[in-house]
């Protein structure tokens, strides 16, 4: 039985088998509540939970971590959680009751030793993805 290996411990296999890694710039984008839901607010009841949810936290969460806190908080929905959230990312943001904020992260990719346009390893030349 094979043991999964961490994503450090992969780059450090890829360096001692002749590739190399080059550090991408990702934009992450978190969420926060901008304001409080007033009455003259005309919103669906799970664009208010969202909302509600979002003033709870303490820091701007990620898609992943408020889908999960607005499970938590009692969504109900036969959809994907997220699918909840996007259909209402933009007339909540326009209403100005969640801010939408944008953070650069670095990360580091392992790219193929052969690989002279630093594409990444798994991709062929017009990068698409390459079954092993």
């Amino acid at each position: 039985m094979a043991t999964k290996e961490t994503p450090k411990q992969e780059q450090e296999q890829a360096k001692t088998e002749g590739t190399k890694t080059k550090i991408v710039k990702k934009t992450i984008k978190r969420y926060k509540a901008a304001r409080a839901v007033d009455e003259k607010d005309k919103i669906a009841p799970q664009a208010k939970l969202i909302v509600e949810v979002l003033a709870k936290c303490k820091e701007p969460q990620t898609l992943k971590q408020l889908t999960e806190a607005a499970l938590a908080a009692g969504l109900k929905t036969r959809q994907e959680p997220s699918r909840i959230f996007t259909f209402y990312r933009s007339s909540l943001v326009n209403a100005g009751l969640v801010q939408e904020i944008l953070d650069e992260v670095e990360e580091e990719v392992v790219v193929s030793a052969q690989s002279t346009k630093g594409k990444p390893a798994g991709k062929d030349e017009k990068g698409k993805k390459v079954s092993a």
